[in-house]
């Protein structure tokens, strides 16, 4: 059998739209690959939030559109700053033997971004005084390093835009990865097409991920009136439509309760004393001192996620940051974490079709960590992965009254039938 190439696709399909359909097939056509494999976040996103509907889906409705493998984004990674969250998914594709990565980006130009991430990967000596010089004047981190940039790329005087543009800026923590670790995959960049990562608006066939979230907050009861008909591939669609208000929508109110009670048991636990409570808060993945004042000063336990995030945030601390440190309570993700998976510690494999079987087959003997198809015999290994989806689960159960599938009895996605569905 001749060796398949892939090329990977880092994602989070929340939900899969039009546009990632764009993505698969502009990602095939410019690397050349044989078959796409993606790299998917689970029931948990980047930005602190639950996905609108659970990773199966999700998963189905891609290799249902022509995506080949699917595995799951381990959930550290994956509620992780932009640099974790871009770390952990190179390194599983690496893992994986992916040949090339593909993504979109708002500036499109693969060399004006290596340059950037060149300069941040090895941060050199005067990128690094300029870092300290800018911070100790006021800036924040952003601006200083956006400063410090454009004194060692005076000719790219696109550095700020590119600098406040969300797919520009993973895109460069995708470079650095590569850079800093002599990752063996060549990077492969294009215009995001028509719609921006944080629109609103609907465009013909194409909306962002964000704007098809809104309109499921709407309540779209009519699945023939309903504007996702134009923006979701028909596998996704139909999933939606066929588990709305069953299994979906889910968003970050949901998990007000069960916070409410997290925090409040580490108030109890260490007898309301603001200095055990904050030593205590500190222990979880990403929260500093500071922000961890912030959170004891401002949880009264009466408050939902997202009216506690704007009483916690700041010019410092961003609402994506504040809303991934409380979902890091909310799932034990603890700071110590961070040693088990300076590498990625395994391969969770979520769905496949034909080609991507015969991909997981060329890679299985070679791949550095485990390939996991069966849940039960890694249930240490998986253990926070399961957790996640079981917090996960019981919003679903208090919400719909489902009762969904544990990460036991949900078995691979696996697509039959070699036509394409889109």
């Amino acid at each position: 059998m001749n060796t398949l190439k892939a090329v990977g696709l880092i994602t989070e399909y929340n939900p899969f739209h039009n546009g990632h359909v764009y993505h698969l097939n502009k990602s095939l056509e410019l690397s050349g690959a044989d078959v796409a494999v993606a790299v998917m976040s689970g029931n948990f996103v980047q930005r602190g939030a639950p996905a609108v509907t659970d990773k199966y889906s999700r998963c189905a409705a891609a290799v249902n559109s022509g995506v080949n493998l699917v595995v799951e984004l381990p959930s550290y990674y994956a509620l992780s700053s932009a640099e974790g969250f871009a770390a952990g998914a190179v390194k599983t594709l690496s893992a994986l033997g992916a040949d090339f990565m593909a993504f979109g980006s708002e500036c499109g130009d693969i060399e004006k971004l290596k340059k950037i991430a060149e300069i941040l990967a090895d941060e050199p000596e005067e990128y690094k005084n300029d870092l300290k010089k800018y911070t100790s004047m006021g800036a924040t981190f952003p601006e200083a390093r956006c400063m410090a940039l454009k004194n060692l790329l005076p000719e790219n005087a696109e550095i700020a835009d590119m600098l406040e543009s969300p797919n520009n800026i993973l895109g460069i923590e995708y470079l650095k990865e590569i850079i800093r670790h002599s990752h063996k995959i060549i990077p492969i960049t294009f215009p995001r097409h028509i719609a921006g990562f944080h629109d609103t608006d609907f465009h013909s066939a194409f909306a962002s991920a964000s704007a098809i979230r809104l309109a499921l907050e709407e309540k779209p009861d009519n699945p023939e009136e309903s504007r996702l008909n134009s923006v979701l591939p028909q596998s996704m669609y139909d999933i939606i439509y066929e588990n709305l208000n069953k299994k979906c929508p889910v968003f970050t109110d949901d998990f007000s309760t069960l916070l409410s009670y997290r925090l409040s048991l580490i108030f109890y636990l260490n007898g309301y004393d603001k200095t055990k409570v904050c030593e205590a808060l500190c222990e979880y993945s990403d929260i500093s001192a500071d922000l961890a004042n912030r959170i004891f000063s401002n949880f009264t336990g009466e408050e939902s996620i997202s009216s506690l995030i704007s009483k916690i945030k700041t010019r410092q601390y961003t609402y994506s940051r504040v809303s991934r440190c409380l979902m890091h309570i909310l799932l034990e993700i603890k700071a110590s974490d961070a040693s088990e998976y300076s590498d990625a510690p395994y391969i969770r494999v979520l769905g496949f079709d034909k080609k991507g079987q015969d991909y997981l087959r060329q890679i299985k003997k070679t791949c550095p960590v485990p390939v996991i198809t069966k849940t039960a015999g890694f249930r240490e290994l998986l253990s926070q992965d399961i957790y996640c989806a079981g917090v996960y689960n019981q919003i679903l159960h208090q919400k719909f009254g489902c009762c969904a599938k544990d990460e036991f009895r949900n078995g691979i996605y696996i697509r039959k039938s070699a036509e394409k569905s889109t």
